[in-house]
């Protein structure tokens, strides 16, 4: 095993509520909506804390129609809601004094350090 030995992963997913298709007549179309939670836990990353994955989704929903205004033209309208991916933001930055040095210290450019919080905690 690598270093995220010990890993664990969390999933819930709920298809929730509707998912409405209308198939005849001029106008038809769909609705749907998704909720899920998806957490990852590794022994190595956030404390040990479960955090939320990157590409999960918490709420997706959608409505497509399509109204058919005469046997040649057809008008077409999408409409998509999802939630922001998580991503992790700097709580601060600490300007390190010349010639720091250690073992997290990138050697290409030591005039900063960056101090993270938790993982995946805000959302685009």
């Amino acid at each position: 095993m690598g270093r995220f030995s010990g890993s664990q992963w969390r999933r819930y997913f709920l298809r929730c509520g509707t998912f409405a298709k209308k198939k005849e007549g001029q106008t038809t179309g769909w609705i749907g909506y998704t909720w899920s939670k998806t957490d990852l836990q590794f022994e190595n990353l956030n404390n040990g804390k479960a955090f939320p994955y990157r590409y999960g989704r918490r709420h997706d929903a959608s409505i497509i129609a399509t109204h058919r205004l005469n046997k040649h033209v057809d008008l077409s309208a999408t409409w998509v809601y999802g939630t922001g991916a998580a991503f992790t933001l700097p709580l601060s930055k600490h300007d390190l004094p010349e010639g720091a040095d250690g073992p997290l210290i990138d050697k290409s450019d030591d005039s900063e350090v960056f101090i993270y919080g938790e993982r995946n905690a805000n959302r685009m």
